[in-house]
């Protein structure tokens, strides 16, 4: 699992399209303070051996998901 806080912008010369995960989900959850923060989770491929398991989980934080509204919005 990766907290991430801040996204930095990369150039990439050759990027391919993987193939599509079973699932994803999301999830809003607030800490202690009240800060709130976007869980995404995604579940494997049909060829992974254990599909249900979790395979990439990434919280984001409060400046990351400012920056990600801000992507978005480019694409």
């Amino acid at each position: 699992m990766a907290l991430i806080e801040e996204l930095d912008k990369e150039v990439l010369d050759r990027v391919k399209v993987q193939d599509p995960v079973l699932k994803a989900s999301y999830s809003i959850f607030e800490d202690e303070n009240g800060t709130k923060f976007l869980y995404i989770r995604t579940f494997g491929s049909v060829n992974r051996e254990m599909p249900d398991k979790p395979s990439q989980q990434l919280q984001f934080g409060p400046e990351a998901i400012a920056q990600l509204k801000r992507i978005l919005e480019e694409v």
